[in-house]
């Protein structure tokens, strides 16, 4: 017979498999430090009024999706699973919390009397 202890349920993940905060919440900041970069980068594009600078920023506008995608790979790079779940879980977190400002914005402005395009 099979002897082989069965793990339990409490047992930690394996070491090395990343951890699933760290890539949550390193997301979280890749997400937060590309929407910087775009104001910033679009406050000097309208101290300047360089219509040059403009085909610039609609490149960098992908800035927070391309860091998110960077984490994705040199984590799975790694070798790190966990790490991977948590930028995902980073992701899906921050859709959710788009869908709720777009469903409480046009919450807003349902009650007070809707768009008026009669």
């Amino acid at each position: 017979m099979n002897n082989i202890p069965k793990p339990l349920p409490d047992d930690p993940p394996p070491a090395g498999t990343g951890s699933l905060m760290s890539g949550f919440v390193l997301g979280w900041v890749a997400m937060i430090a590309g929407v910087i970069c775009n104001v910033l980068f679009w406050m000097l594009q309208t101290n300047f009024n360089s219509p040059s600078l403009g085909f610039i920023g609609l490149g960098l506008g992908s800035l927070p999706m391309l860091a998110m995608i960077a984490l994705l790979i040199l984590f799975s790079n790694q070798g790190k699973p966990r790490a991977v779940k948590g930028v995902l879980l980073a992701f899906a977190s921050m859709v959710g919390l788009a869908v709720l400002l777009m469903a409480a914005c046009f919450g807003l402005i349902a009650m007070n009397g809707g768009l008026n395009m009669h």
